[in-house]
């Protein structure tokens, strides 16, 4: 297993939570908004209940990412811009996709939607690159943008949303250390570190006020933990040094990913469906060896990225699938790299 320690952003600690229990998603099974090529290096999926539907990305899937279905099938995420310059949020359905972008922004991230339309993310103005200094989170509510940010931050993003409008999300501070903040009616309400006082971001939110994250550990890992009332409780999945907690719906499920090594030899998805302490199911596309899960309703529909089977079934010498997309989003804004 490669080492973590040149990972310069964020790294997990985690013990297993539960035995894990195979969930693989026979590609067989797909039900597609159009035929997949092997242009496309990822592709969406939403699991319900067993079948998987596919979703068509723009750009050929590379570095898009879906991060949220709502209970009412509304899916928000983030692609490259049409130009190749920096990102665009998206917004839609299982049908039809559109880009959005805050406005001024090089560059835009929609990370989390609820069922009142509200949208939230990050962007940037100066650069690009969302997730890098002078980016910003902001609240999206009937075509009017709340820019989002914490006052004297290297940067904020907002990541996670409930339906009671309680915004989290993430910020860097001038000692390089990140905090968690949760964000309502127009003011910054708390401010949280990761477990035991570690560097920590916040994913995610429930009506309930249960909160999701990833912290990082000092020996270079990540891990997922859960805040309930004041107390974390933090898990890994399958063992991996790098786990991300990416949503949490209403009846204390959580989503997320962990991936075995720097090269992303292989990323799973995975489920907590009776939350922390209960058995942990592993979700995978057959075929391939990288599934990420970024979102759950309430019901536990499930949305995500994966390679692309037929891109991945390929002849010697022909393409690889890019690695990238993947590590680009860890979960979106949380962008992660290695020394040069």
């Amino acid at each position: 297993m490669t080492s973590t320690t040149a990972w310069t952003r964020r790294t997990f600690l985690g013990a297993l939570a539960a035995t894990p229990v195979a969930g693989a998603l026979p590609t067989g099974a797909w039900a597609s908004t159009g035929a997949a090529t092997s242009r496309d290096v990822t592709i969406g999926f939403v699991l319900d209940r067993g079948r998987v539907k596919r979703i068509n990305l723009p750009g050929n899937g590379d570095q898009a990412v879906l991060s949220r279905v709502t209970n009412r099938g509304r899916i928000v995420g983030k692609a490259p811009s049409r130009d190749g310059v920096g990102f665009d949020g998206l917004v839609g359905d299982v049908h039809r996709l559109r880009r959005f972008r805050f406005p001024g922004a090089k560059g835009t991230y929609a990370t989390k939607a609820n069922d009142r339309g509200q949208i939230v993310g990050a962007a940037n103005r100066r650069s690009p690159m969302v997730g890098f200094p002078g980016t910003f989170g902001y609240l999206l509510d009937g075509g009017r943008f709340t820019r989002i940010a914490v006052p004297g931050a290297v940067y904020t993003q907002a990541l996670g949303l409930n339906n009671r409008g309680q915004v989290v999300g993430e910020y860097l501070d001038d000692d390089g250390k990140y905090h968690g903040f949760r964000w309502e009616r127009g003011r910054f309400s708390r401010f949280f570190d990761g477990p035991d006082g570690l560097s920590g971001s916040l994913a995610d939110i429930n009506d309930r006020g249960d909160m999701v994250g990833v912290y990082f550990a000092e020996d270079g890992t990540l891990g997922g933990f859960r805040l309930r009332r004041g107390r974390y409780t933090k898990f890994g999945a399958f063992g991996f040094p790098l786990t991300f907690a990416t949503d949490i719906n209403d009846r204390g499920q959580i989503a997320g990913y962990a991936i075995s090594d720097l090269d992303l030899t292989e990323a799973h998805g995975f489920v907590l469906a009776d939350g922390v302490g209960g058995p942990i199911t592993q979700i995978d596309v057959l075929g391939v060896p990288r599934t990420a899960v970024y979102g759950l309703d309430d019901r536990g529909r499930l949305i995500g990225v994966c390679d692309n089977p037929r891109a991945t079934r390929t002849t010697p010498g022909s393409t690889r699938v890019a690695q990238s997309p993947l590590l680009d989003a860890l979960p979106l804004g949380l962008s992660a790299r290695r020394d040069a």
